[in-house]
């Protein structure tokens, strides 16, 4: 059995600039949740959930596998900092919608930049179908992990980021066994290198989005930020040698570009997935101020998308209104003035997180239509 898929890419010129890291984490692609995945059988069963359920409030008569997964997400390991967090989390709640484009507009399409880590989208009938619902579920738990002390053993974000590992491990299973999966060329479905690479688009991206839109984004939140998605990356099931490299936003850095410099690049997967999520913008059953907002939205979309994506992803995914990218430009002077105000008086920041965290929740509520997801596994 080869250790290396077909997908690794730019091999010799990955292996001199990161040496042994390269290897190591381009092998993870052959590598799912072994954990989650022995559980994965049972909570496939339609009473699965119920007895996840059960798990997650202490009940008895529990699966061991499914119990397994739990008792692994209730010790906390040395590590972690939930002090560290909150500011990590204020910077995400202060975005408020912003921090949603920035999610949808580059964190999401540069995901879907690579043909191969999206094939469990198009095995699971996902790929263009319930594009809007995917989008609203994805956000949900972005922002219920990012709320102050969510990731505290028993909270929301908590009891989300277990539910949401069991159902990759179901979705993984499913996949397998339906037969046609190319493991060879796609590497395993939802393997650990795209699952950490989620979690960079997730941390490193929103700071550097933010920051290129002119807000103000201190170290510390910065530094909160990551290593909230690093306890949320374990949480989740990823290996803790991908996790260290969360040790700190620079050292993610690096590591972010390591994992971009191997990718083979777009397929028609991508660029069907990524028209989906923009026409899951419009409003074609709204009355006509609705579809007016929602054209304009879209451009918006675009236009960060070009403004952001400096590599070419824009234009391999056929993104079009590239000339929108300077609304960006006329902008960022207004939003700096605002931060700058911010930074100044305590009350306006406190102010700005807890407006951001409002407005979230009503678009949240508006996207979902009052229906909260269920992270269960669709069949394939």
């Amino acid at each position: 059995m080869k250790r290396f898929t077909d997908r690794y890419v730019n091999r010799d010129a990955a292996r001199a600039e990161y040496g042994p890291l390269a290897d190591a984490y381009a092998a993870l692609q052959k590598v799912g949740d072994p954990l989650a995945d022995a559980a994965a059988a049972r909570i496939a069963q339609p009473d699965g959930r119920a007895e996840l359920a059960r798990a997650l409030r202490g009940g008895s008569g529990v699966d061991s596998a499914i119990l397994a997964v739990v008792h692994d997400a209730q010790e906390v390991p040395a590590w972690v900092d939930f002090e560290r967090m909150r500011a990590g989390a204020g910077l995400q709640q202060r975005l408020g919608r912003v921090g949603m484009l920035i999610l949808g507009a580059w964190s999401l399409v540069n995901s879907y930049h690579c043909g191969a880590a999206v094939k469990p989208l198009t095995f699971t009938g996902q790929l263009t179908r319930k594009a809007g619902r995917r989008l609203a579920e994805t956000s949900r738990y972005v922002i219920a992990v990012t709320q102050d002390d969510a990731l505290r053993p028993g909270s929301t974000g908590w009891e989300m980021s277990v539910r949401v590992r069991l159902m990759h491990a179901a979705v993984r299973r499913m996949i397998r066994q339906s037969g046609g999966f190319d493991e060879q060329a796609w590497g395993v479905p939802i393997n650990q290198a795209d699952m950490v690479g989620t979690l960079i688009e997730f941390s490193a991206f929103i700071i550097a989005g933010a920051r290129h839109l002119g807000f103000r984004v201190s170290a510390a939140e910065a530094d909160g930020l990551v290593h909230l998605w690093r306890y949320a990356g374990h949480l989740g099931g990823v290996c803790p040698r991908l996790l260290e490299q969360f040790e700190s936003p620079e050292r993610l850095e690096r590591f972010a570009h390591l994992v971009h410099m191997i990718q083979p690049g777009p397929d028609a997967d991508s660029l069907a997935l990524a028209a989906a999520m923009r026409d899951s913008i419009l409003a074609p059953e709204a009355a006509w101020p609705e579809r007016w907002a929602a054209q304009l939205i879209l451009r918006i979309h675009d236009g960060l998308s070009w403004s952001l994506n400096v590599e070419g992803v824009a234009a391999d995914l056929q993104i079009p209104n590239r000339r929108w990218r300077h609304v960006f430009d006329a902008t960022r002077p207004l939003v700096g003035a605002v931060e700058r105000a911010r930074v100044r008086v305590p009350r306006l920041h406190a102010w700005a997180v807890a407006r951001g965290r409002a407005e979230v929740e009503r678009e949240l509520q508006r996207m979902l239509g009052g229906v909260e997801p269920q992270f269960k596994a669709q069949r394939v």
